[in-house]
């Protein structure tokens, strides 16, 4: 990944953080609907579950990342 596509995701996130819970929930709402027309529901399924995929492994760095800088003593390094 270059660093213009870093950057990009980089400015998508912080636009992310900026929004309060209901805007968040609204964003998500509307890209689900625009993503899923015209698409069975085989389809939707399949685009749906690779973004909880997604949305599982970061929760997971997160939660491991969270632990190792805010609980030094359960880190065994």
């Amino acid at each position: 990944m270059n660093n213009y596509d870093k950057e990009t995701i980089r400015n998508w996130a912080n636009f992310l953080y900026k929004l309060n819970g209901n805007e968040l929930t609204l964003l998500a709402t509307a890209i689900g609907l625009i993503l899923s027309q015209d698409l069975n529901g085989a389809q939707i399924n399949v685009i749906g579950n690779f973004f909880e995929g997604v949305g599982q492994t970061m929760l997971i760095i997160g939660a491991q990342e969270q632990l190792n800088n805010s609980a030094p003593y359960y880190n065994a390094k």
